[in-house]
């Protein structure tokens, strides 16, 4: 689902909020559209992972709050299974030295 800007920093501002951790495919975030705006010149909208850290001073904890995964099956190349994650340095440690059960 494409949200708005605005929509897009009330989600940021709500998981801040409960001091979740949110992750999202974002596939639909290259998408570019034909309206274009000041803010966003070509059309497209920032991704999220994008607006966490300029959004009210970066997250409220070290490990911020979004982690962004992405594929080239989705992208360029239907059957392809290479894909990767974005977040902050932060929140990749803590992930990687958590507990599963």
């Amino acid at each position: 689902m494409l949200m708005n800007h605005h929509r897009r920093e009330e989600l940021i501002r709500f998981v801040r909020k409960i001091d979740a951790l949110l992750i999202r495919e974002d596939v639909d975030d290259f998408l570019t559209f034909a309206e274009t705006t000041e803010s966003y010149p070509t059309g497209a909208f920032m991704r999220l992972i994008d607006n966490n850290p300029s959004l009210d001073k970066g997250p409220h904890s070290s490990f911020g709050d979004l982690v962004s995964n992405e594929s080239f099956s989705k992208l360029l190349i239907p059957g392809c299974r290479v894909g990767w994650a974005e977040a902050n340095e932060s929140s990749f440690y803590g992930l990687s030295h958590a507990q599963v059960n």
